[in-house]
């Protein structure tokens, strides 16, 4: 009885070792990410897990693993995401204070997310899941993609929009007020 227990625990590494070492030959050899995604699903992994060996393989190429699993819609662009943020080492993950100090690895997992759907205004979600704070991203992501502040194919003037105050110049006669 002994030996059998000894057995199934050493096939059970082994399989553990194999199915990490499948994502990173994959990586090493340069496969796709749809073959990357392919591969490790044949081999029964969860999204979760495929989106935590490919980070411990390169955890720089989970911007291309967002956008492959967000496109192809592996699964909603939230869960998609969640799992991205949650593959993301934790010294990466930044804090409130200063947005700054977001990694461009969150940032551009974000981007990559948003590029395939995901509406911005729904990062919270999948910040918290991932343990990302999600001030943090949303501060990060607030410059849109570049194309003049209007988002994707959307131009923008650049120049920011003030918000009237109350009781304040540009208000007039506002009934919830602010003394």
């Amino acid at each position: 009885m002994k030996i059998s227990n000894k057995l199934a625990a050493s096939c059970l590494v082994l399989f553990s070792f194999s199915a990490q070492a499948d994502i990173a030959s994959d990586i090493t050899e340069g496969k796709s990410m749809q073959e990357i995604f392919t591969n490790a699903q044949a081999d029964n992994k969860s999204l979760s897990d495929i989106f935590s060996l490919i980070s411990a393989s390169d955890q720089n190429l989970l911007p291309d693993a967002t956008t492959y699993a967000t496109c192809q819609k592996l699964d909603t662009p939230e869960t998609v995401t969640g799992f991205a943020f949650l593959a993301i080492p934790d010294n990466l993950k930044g804090t409130v204070t200063p947005p700054e100090t977001v990694s461009d690895l969150v940032k551009d997992v974000a981007n990559a997310a948003i590029a395939c759907g995901l509406d911005k205004n729904n990062l919270s979600g999948p910040a918290l899941a991932g343990g990302v704070d999600p001030t943090a991203v949303a501060a990060a992501t607030a410059a849109g993609s570049g194309t003049g502040g209007g988002g994707p194919g959307v131009a923008g003037t650049g120049t920011a929009i003030g918000t009237p105050g109350f009781n304040g110049a540009g208000a007039t006669n506002n009934a919830a007020s602010i003394n």
